[in-house]
């Protein structure tokens, strides 16, 4: 075999090899990263089989209203103007502005939550609220906000 023969069928096996490659990764990730939309009693709307997700944040403030996460519940909700915060202890009242608070209890534990707030004085535009990161049920929960490219996300950790 010629070497300029060998180095073809080397390239045409790489190339080969990367899109097996590239193929099972797309599926993994496209299978991992999407709920699975459900219509239930409960009401609950989505289920990440993921013990962490970014949920993307565009308007309002609002997410889906009942979701599983892991082995959680939440549960969303908005207020404006928003009730005092407190931070580090001291009371912030807001005159105007947006809450999301998001609850969030064990499955089968859903009277037994823990209420995070966040909150965005004067009006929702896609910033970062206040408190950036927070945790909830002894910190089990996590929840970290940030934006990419313009939009705001909400990643949660269980």
């Amino acid at each position: 075999m010629k070497r300029k023969d060998l180095i073809i069928v080397c390239l045409f096996v790489a190339t080969l090899a990367l899109g097996i490659v590239s193929a099972v990764e797309y599926s993994t990730i496209k299978a991992a990263g999407t709920g699975v939309a459900l219509a239930t009693d409960d009401g609950i709307e989505v289920i990440y089989n993921l013990p962490g997700v970014a949920i993307p944040v565009p308007c309002c403030p609002k997410l889906v209203s009942i979701f599983v996460l892991g082995d959680y519940l939440f549960r969303d909700s908005s207020e404006a103007p928003p009730p005092p915060l407190v931070a580090n202890g001291t009371t912030i009242n807001f005159s105007s502005g947006v809450a999301l608070e998001l609850t969030v209890s064990a499955l089968g534990n859903s009277s037994g939550g823990q209420t995070t707030e966040f909150v965005w004085p004067g009006q929702f535009n896609e910033s970062v609220p206040t408190p950036a990161d927070a945790s909830a049920l002894g910190g089990i929960v996590v929840y970290h906000w940030y934006t990419l490219d313009g939009l705001l996300y909400l990643h949660i950790e269980t």
